[in-house]
Protein backbone atom coordinates (compact mmCIF):
# COMPACT_ATOMS: atom_id res chain seq x y z
CA UNK A 1 0.00 0.00 0.00
CA UNK A 2 1.20 3.40 -0.63
CA UNK A 3 2.10 5.47 2.06
CA UNK A 4 1.42 8.95 0.82
CA UNK A 5 -1.78 7.92 -1.04
CA UNK A 6 -5.28 8.59 0.40
CA UNK A 7 -6.52 5.76 -1.69
CA UNK A 8 -5.12 2.03 -1.01
CA UNK A 9 -3.02 0.72 -4.47
CA UNK A 10 -5.34 -1.80 -5.59
CA UNK A 11 -8.65 0.47 -5.23
CA UNK A 12 -9.64 0.99 -9.42
CA UNK A 13 -11.07 4.24 -9.76
CA UNK A 14 -14.18 3.97 -11.75
CA UNK A 15 -14.70 4.73 -14.98
CA UNK A 16 -18.35 6.33 -16.95
CA UNK A 17 -19.54 3.58 -18.95
CA UNK A 18 -20.36 5.00 -22.89
CA UNK A 19 -22.77 4.36 -24.63
CA UNK A 20 -23.17 3.50 -28.59
CA UNK A 21 -25.95 4.62 -30.79
CA UNK A 22 -27.05 1.24 -30.72
CA UNK A 23 -27.29 0.80 -27.27
CA UNK A 24 -28.84 3.97 -27.18
CA UNK A 25 -31.76 2.92 -29.26
CA UNK A 26 -32.61 -0.19 -27.66
CA UNK A 27 -32.70 1.55 -24.57
CA UNK A 28 -35.72 3.44 -25.86
CA UNK A 29 -36.55 0.49 -27.37
CA UNK A 30 -36.90 -1.48 -24.44
CA UNK A 31 -38.76 1.65 -22.67
CA UNK A 32 -35.80 2.18 -20.45
CA UNK A 33 -35.87 5.73 -22.38
CA UNK A 34 -38.79 7.35 -23.44
CA UNK A 35 -39.33 10.78 -25.13
CA UNK A 36 -40.36 12.38 -21.91
CA UNK A 37 -37.38 12.28 -20.84
CA UNK A 38 -35.38 14.60 -22.87
CA UNK A 39 -32.13 13.41 -23.47
CA UNK A 40 -29.40 13.29 -26.02
CA UNK A 41 -26.67 11.11 -26.37
CA UNK A 42 -22.95 13.10 -26.61
CA UNK A 43 -19.91 11.90 -27.04
CA UNK A 44 -21.41 8.46 -25.54
CA UNK A 45 -23.05 10.00 -22.85
CA UNK A 46 -26.64 10.20 -22.24
CA UNK A 47 -27.07 13.75 -21.13
CA UNK A 48 -30.43 15.11 -19.58
CA UNK A 49 -31.89 18.43 -21.37
CA UNK A 50 -33.35 21.24 -20.00
CA UNK A 51 -37.09 21.96 -20.68
CA UNK A 52 -37.75 24.48 -23.15
CA UNK A 53 -38.70 27.86 -21.84
CA UNK A 54 -40.61 30.10 -24.40
CA UNK A 55 -37.74 32.31 -25.48
CA UNK A 56 -35.81 29.00 -26.61
CA UNK A 57 -39.07 27.90 -28.35
CA UNK A 58 -39.56 31.23 -30.02
CA UNK A 59 -36.12 31.69 -31.35
CA UNK A 60 -35.79 28.09 -32.26
CA UNK A 61 -39.26 28.31 -34.66
CA UNK A 62 -37.55 31.64 -36.11
CA UNK A 63 -34.31 30.50 -37.09
CA UNK A 64 -36.36 27.64 -38.84
CA UNK A 65 -38.33 29.81 -40.42
CA UNK A 66 -35.82 32.65 -41.88
CA UNK A 67 -33.52 29.39 -42.93
CA UNK A 68 -36.24 27.36 -44.94
CA UNK A 69 -36.52 30.19 -48.18
CA UNK A 70 -32.91 30.26 -48.32
CA UNK A 71 -31.22 27.39 -48.64
CA UNK A 72 -31.26 25.18 -52.14
CA UNK A 73 -33.88 22.71 -53.31
CA UNK A 74 -31.55 20.06 -52.58
CA UNK A 75 -31.87 20.62 -48.84
CA UNK A 76 -34.19 20.57 -46.16
CA UNK A 77 -34.63 22.54 -42.09
CA UNK A 78 -34.92 19.77 -39.52
CA UNK A 79 -35.76 20.97 -36.22
CA UNK A 80 -34.88 19.09 -33.34
CA UNK A 81 -34.10 15.75 -34.75
CA UNK A 82 -31.17 13.73 -34.52
CA UNK A 83 -28.35 13.69 -36.85
CA UNK A 84 -26.27 10.24 -36.69
CA UNK A 85 -23.01 11.71 -36.80
CA UNK A 86 -20.56 8.96 -35.28
CA UNK A 87 -21.02 5.65 -32.82
CA UNK A 88 -21.14 7.56 -29.99
CA UNK A 89 -22.64 11.10 -30.52
CA UNK A 90 -26.24 11.45 -31.61
CA UNK A 91 -27.13 15.07 -30.93
CA UNK A 92 -30.76 16.70 -31.77
CA UNK A 93 -29.38 19.79 -32.60
CA UNK A 94 -32.01 22.36 -32.63
CA UNK A 95 -32.00 23.87 -36.04
CA UNK A 96 -30.17 21.58 -38.92
CA UNK A 97 -30.30 22.42 -42.69
CA UNK A 98 -29.26 19.15 -44.57
CA UNK A 99 -28.68 18.16 -48.09
CA UNK A 100 -31.89 15.76 -49.48
CA UNK A 101 -35.22 15.52 -49.43
CA UNK A 102 -37.08 14.25 -46.20
CA UNK A 103 -37.89 11.16 -47.38
CA UNK A 104 -34.30 10.31 -47.78
CA UNK A 105 -34.38 9.66 -44.26
CA UNK A 106 -36.83 7.37 -43.45
CA UNK A 107 -34.84 4.61 -42.36
CA UNK A 108 -31.83 6.45 -40.46
CA UNK A 109 -31.16 9.75 -39.59
CA UNK A 110 -28.61 11.48 -41.67
CA UNK A 111 -25.26 11.47 -41.20
CA UNK A 112 -23.81 15.08 -41.43
CA UNK A 113 -25.35 18.87 -41.90
CA UNK A 114 -24.57 21.95 -43.93
CA UNK A 115 -25.52 23.86 -41.44
CA UNK A 116 -26.24 23.24 -37.74
CA UNK A 117 -27.59 26.01 -35.28
CA UNK A 118 -28.32 25.60 -31.33
CA UNK A 119 -30.01 28.34 -29.50
CA UNK A 120 -28.41 28.42 -26.35
CA UNK A 121 -29.63 29.64 -22.69
CA UNK A 122 -29.14 27.61 -19.93
CA UNK A 123 -26.45 25.07 -22.25
CA UNK A 124 -24.54 27.63 -23.56
CA UNK A 125 -21.31 25.94 -22.11
CA UNK A 126 -22.53 22.85 -23.88
CA UNK A 127 -23.15 24.45 -26.74
CA UNK A 128 -19.81 26.43 -26.92
CA UNK A 129 -17.89 23.26 -25.93
CA UNK A 130 -18.69 19.64 -26.03
CA UNK A 131 -21.09 20.26 -29.12
CA UNK A 132 -19.15 22.58 -31.19
CA UNK A 133 -16.37 19.66 -30.98
CA UNK A 134 -18.60 16.94 -32.36
CA UNK A 135 -20.07 18.62 -34.67
CA UNK A 136 -16.20 20.41 -35.83
CA UNK A 137 -14.98 16.41 -35.89
CA UNK A 138 -18.11 15.32 -37.96
CA UNK A 139 -16.82 17.60 -40.00
CA UNK A 140 -19.92 19.71 -40.46
CA UNK A 141 -18.87 23.17 -42.28
CA UNK A 142 -21.21 25.76 -40.27
CA UNK A 143 -22.10 25.75 -36.60
CA UNK A 144 -24.28 28.68 -35.22
CA UNK A 145 -25.05 29.03 -31.51
CA UNK A 146 -27.74 31.60 -30.90
CA UNK A 147 -26.67 33.13 -27.33
CA UNK A 148 -30.59 34.18 -25.92
CA UNK A 149 -28.66 36.01 -23.00
CA UNK A 150 -26.62 38.29 -24.85
CA UNK A 151 -29.07 38.48 -28.08
CA UNK A 152 -26.44 37.47 -30.57
CA UNK A 153 -25.36 34.77 -33.06
CA UNK A 154 -22.08 32.79 -32.61
CA UNK A 155 -20.49 31.29 -36.11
Amino acid sequence: MCTTCTTPANVIAPRTRRWTRDEYYRMTDAGILTKDDRVQLLDGEIVQMAPMKGPHATALSLTGEALRPIIGDDMHVRVQLPISIGERPDPEPDVAVVRGAIRDFATDHPQTAELVVEVADPALALDRGLKAALYAAAKVPDYWVVDLADRSVER
